[in-house]
């Protein structure tokens, strides 16, 4: 028997009107018919009973077509199977530094065993504001954040994320700074250098559990002594050649920076605590639709846990 045979059955049942059902089908009303009698003489039992006003099931109809129903949902998710690849872009949001020091190999891997799909990678302040359910185009969104944004974030998801390591935003220095050897510094420590980020725009209205400390770094050392930097990679660059230059970022990722690893020193903030772990947060559905999804979420994940078992 022909799943079509099926799928006429159904929508004859549905319609109770061989006429109507055929219209529906966009067949010949008369191959409609012999289809049925094919599906009857090979079941071996009448399924409908025909009247002047219509066709309506008999027992054995009506006991045959839930399970006719089945049989094409069924069918149908054999036939997604073969459109789970057909996924054609993901967009990624996270903060500045996962997106230059982390995820540029995590990326290339991904490229090469799925050409086809087109990465997106935007680095910006909030990631979780572009957190999504779409799964035609899914999202990812790798995002440091405290259990207060996480429990919001992870009810606009719908679903809870996946952690990834724990870490911590510190002062970023040039090994030769003055400050290099200290156990913590206070931000008074740290008035008399220069502090440079990428993109102060928006930081000082940031709603992220790192507002109270920016708020209090950009209250206490002098405008003369601020600088913003195109990106986070020339912020680094900036750090690695003057002893007198820092940032605040999250460690160990930004110790990543390709020719970084004996440039920059990093030490923790006195009085703050800004240990936080990274979270990954993405549409449970899309990452069963599409196994490139679910495979680009394997590698981000692998990529941390190995990260995080060199630092151990």
């Amino acid at each position: 028997m022909k799943i079509s045979t099926l799928e006429y059955f159904v929508a004859l049942a549905e319609y109770q009107s061989i006429n109507k059902a055929a219209q529906s089908l966009y067949i010949a009303q008369p191959s409609l018919s012999k289809a049925l009698s094919r599906m009857e003489e090979e079941i071996g039992v009448p399924l409908f009973l025909r009247e002047a006003k219509g066709i309506r099931l008999t027992e054995a109809g009506e006991k045959i077509l839930p399970e006719a129903r089945q049989v094409l949902k069924y069918y149908q998710g054999w036939k997604d199977l073969a459109n789970t690849d057909s996924l054609e872009e993901i967009e990624i949001y996270t903060q500045s530094v996962f997106a230059h020091f982390f995820l540029p190999n995590i990326l290339l891997d991904f490229k090469k065993a799925y050409p086809g799909v087109k990465v997106t990678l935007n680095p910006v302040l909030k990631p979780g504001e572009y957190i999504s359910r779409e799964t035609g185009k899914p999202v990812l969104c790798l995002v440091v954040c405290n259990s207060t944004l996480r429990e919001q974030f992870t009810e606009k998801q719908g679903s809870a994320p996946l952690r990834l390591m724990d870490g911590e935003y510190q002062c970023i220095l040039n090994p030769s700074s003055p400050l290099a050897g200290c156990e913590s510094v206070t931000v008074k420590d740290l008035r008399d250098l220069y502090f440079t980020m990428a993109h102060f725009k928006g930081t000082l209205k940031d709603d992220s559990f790192l507002y109270p400390l920016f708020r209090e770094l950009f209250s206490t050392i002098p405008g003369s002594h601020t600088m913003e930097a195109e990106s986070l990679a020339n912020v680094v660059s900036l750090i690695a050649r003057n002893p007198e230059v820092f940032t605040i970022s999250y460690f160990p990722i930004v110790c990543l920076a390709e020719g970084m690893q004996d440039k920059l020193s990093h030490i923790p903030l006195q009085g703050w605590d800004l240990r936080q772990a990274s979270y990954l947060f993405f549409s449970q559905s899309a990452c069963r639709q599409h196994p490139a999804l679910k495979e680009l979420i394997h590698l981000i994940r692998s990529g941390m846990a190995e990260l995080q078992n060199r630092r151990l």
